[in-house]
C-alpha cells in the first residue's frame, strides 16, 4: 500500500547547485509486506514489514540554462540530490534522491510559457517529515 504526498514548493539540488523553477512536487511512499498463516494463528494471516521505499516526480520550468544542464549532469553521472519537499506550510519532507528520468514535457505556444520537464526520481535512504 503506497501514500501519496505532494506540493508546490520543492528545492533539489544536485552538487550544491540548487534548481531554479521548480513548479510542483509529488512523492509515493510504500513498503514491501509478507503475509503468512501458520498454525499458531489459527487461519489469520500475520504481516512482516519488509524495506520502505519512496518515489516521485517534480516539474521544473525549464527557462534557465544552469537547471536544464544540472539535471542532464546528474542524471547522466548518477549522482545524488538532496529533495526537500513542503506539504503543508508545517510539513516538510526530506532526502536524498537520485533521478531515473524525464517522464513528461510540456509547452503551451499559446501562452509563450517556457518548456517545462517532470522528472522522475527515487528515494536514495529515508525520507525524513519535519513538522515545524
Amino acid at each position: 500500500m503506497a501514500t501519496q504526498i505532494s506540493g508546490i514548493l520543492c528545492d533539489v539540488s544536485f552538487d550544491g547547485t540548487a534548481l531554479e523553477n521548480v513548479l510542483s512536487w509529488s512523492a509515493d511512499i510504500s513498503v514491501d509486506e509478507a503475509a503468512a498463516a501458520h498454525s499458531d494463528s489459527a487461519g489469520w494471516k500475520e504481516r512482516t514489514t519488509g524495506a520502505k521505499d519512496w518515489t516521485g516526480e517534480f516539474t521544473v520550468q525549464a527557462d534557465s540554462g544552469k537547471t536544464t544542464s544540472a539535471l542532464w549532469t546528474a542524471f547522466n553521472a548518477g549522482t545524488t540530490g538532496a529533495f526537500v519537499g513542503t506539504a503543508t506550510t508545517a510539513v516538510t519532507y526530506s532526502g536524498n534522491i537520485k533521478l531515473l528520468g524525464i517522464t513528461g514535457v510540456a509547452a503551451d505556444p499559446n501562452t509563450g510559457d517556457a518548456i517545462s520537464h517532470t522528472w522522475a526520481f527515487g528515494g536514495h535512504g529515508a525520507l525524513t517529515p519535519t513538522t515545524t
